[in-house]
């Protein structure tokens, strides 16, 4: 039964009562799950159970059934954070579902918490650490992360049922300066209220407003993920740092919440980069930063979770406006502002077996393109052939291979030659990824990637990082 409950689809309410009870009732191997740092998952569930057109008795008759024979942790999954498109996994996915009662002393209470640790090790195994670190894994290169999400329930205040208050806090620490931070800060202080039954979604306050957006991970969670499509573009255009900003975006569903509009606005990361930002902005929490204005999402999509006889299919397009202004490129005492546009899609190729909805082979596939005048990194496009399950022993593991190109300004380019600079055109990667449940809440990814041009300028040999992370879940 975990196995099912692991890959759950997000919305249970659109299969109906009836048909999550024979998933449920599903049996399945004894192992786990699939497909973010970018690789496969176990699903996030929800605990409401309604048969969109049985009758209250009928819906009542089949809850019995159901709460019979899922697994006590299941109902606190209500009141986890959804939204983010790299949401943590079910509570029955930790090392300690139950947390020695304490988490059915929160649910009654309202409230619900979950924390994820990360560690992980990066390295060029093709031995390029001669030379000064300019690039993730030239060097042995470590991050360790903790991620801490506390929940609570706003319905009980007369909001709309699933209305949630969401606070996170985050400690990161990278060997490597360019990984990323070495500090702790505020991550997420946030309400989200749903309306006309999820039909309209609105969320504020302080979050990552790129983490709503695009969909980089190979899965829908964080921790059984594999790498995905590239974000770069997301971060280019100041709408992805490393801390949250005041935010606020709403979700517009077509009736069958297959369609949807999803807009979002934000103050936008500072044009100076990620580190300027982030070094003014020390707790997270800090309403404006350093020339920076506001950054504008608006996606498009279509959506289907598997299900019994259903492949999943997620086609999305959006647009990006940020009206800071960036230095220019081409001419450098000039600015501009900002924009960019995706197209990302991921399709289930097989379904094997309908019980296990999940398993099977997807294909992903997206183009990004960004201002050539102030972005280095313009264009990009890729795509991945991954596998939720792809072994019967092993029903939860991820395993993936992707490809991505991406294009260095023509701007870039030039000013690079101008100071005579041996410079790259392009960099392209290849890759081979696997996601690995060693046990419950206890997930090891792992990847190869070949990068031919690891910098920009000087242009330096290609790299192959070899790339490990151990995932804790609790």
């Amino acid at each position: 039964m975990n196995n099912v409950i692991a890959h759950l689809p997000f919305d249970l309410k659109k299969f109906g009562a009836q048909k999550i009870n024979s998933l449920i009732k599903a049996k399945a191997p004894a192992s786990w799950q699939s497909p973010g740092l970018r690789i496969a998952n176990a699903l996030l569930i929800s605990l409401v159970f309604i048969g969109s057109s049985a009758n209250a008795s009928e819906d009542k008759t089949t809850e019995a059934v159901v709460a019979a024979e899922a697994p006590a942790c299941l109902k606190y999954d209500k009141y986890n954070y959804t939204g983010s498109e790299s949401p943590f996994p079910s509570n029955c996915e930790s090392i300690f579902p139950e947390l020695g009662g304490f988490r059915e002393s929160m649910y009654n209470a309202g409230w619900s918490s979950q924390l994820i640790l990360t560690t992980g090790l990066t390295y060029d195994i093709k031995s390029h650490d001669r030379e000064t670190q300019v690039y993730s894994g030239q060097r042995l290169s470590s991050t360790s992360t903790g991620s801490l999400l506390v929940n609570h329930d706003l319905g009980r205040y007369g909001l709309p049922e699933g209305s949630l208050f969401t606070l996170g806090a985050s400690l990161a620490y990278s060997s490597f300066r360019g990984d990323g931070l070495r500090e702790g800060f505020i991550s997420q202080l946030s309400a989200r209220l749903p309306f006309y039954d999820d039909r309209v979604i609105v969320q504020f306050g302080y979050f990552s407003l790129a983490g709503q957006f695009y969909g980089t991970l190979l899965g829908n969670n964080i921790a059984a993920s594999t790498l995905g499509p590239s974000s770069g573009l997301l971060a280019q255009t100041g709408a992805q740092g490393f801390k949250p900003s005041p935010a606020f975006d709403v979700r517009l569903y077509s009736e069958d919440k297959r369609f949807y509009n999803h807009f979002g606005v934000a103050r936008s990361i500072s044009p100076e980069g990620l580190f300027p930002d982030s070094d003014d902005n020390r707790s997270g929490l800090k309403f404006n930063t350093k020339n920076a204005r506001a950054v504008a999402i608006d996606e498009v999509g279509y959506r289907i979770e598997a299900g019994p006889n259903q492949k999943k299919i997620w086609l999305r397009g959006g647009v990006v406006y940020n009206n800071s202004e960036y230095t220019r490129l081409d001419e450098p005492d000039q600015k501009s502002n900002n924009h960019g546009a995706y197209i990302v899609g991921d399709l289930q190729l097989t379904q094997p077996n309908s019980a296990l909805p999940y398993k099977g082979w997807y294909v992903n596939a997206y183009v990004n393109k960004g201002s050539e005048n102030v972005n280095y990194l313009p264009g990009a496009f890729g795509g991945s052939l991954y596998s939720l399950a792809p072994f019967e022993s092993r029903p939860y593991d991820l395993f993936a291979i992707g490809a991505s190109k991406n294009q260095y300004s023509k701007y870039a380019r030039r000013n690079a030659s101008a100071a005579n600079l041996d410079y790259a055109d392009a960099s392209t990667s290849l890759s081979v990824s696997y996601a690995y449940r060693v046990s419950r809440g206890i997930y090891l990814q792992t990847a190869l990637i070949h990068l031919d041009n690891p910098t920009f300028a000087p242009k330096r040999d290609s790299s192959l990082n070899a790339y490990t992370t151990l995932v804790l879940v609790f």
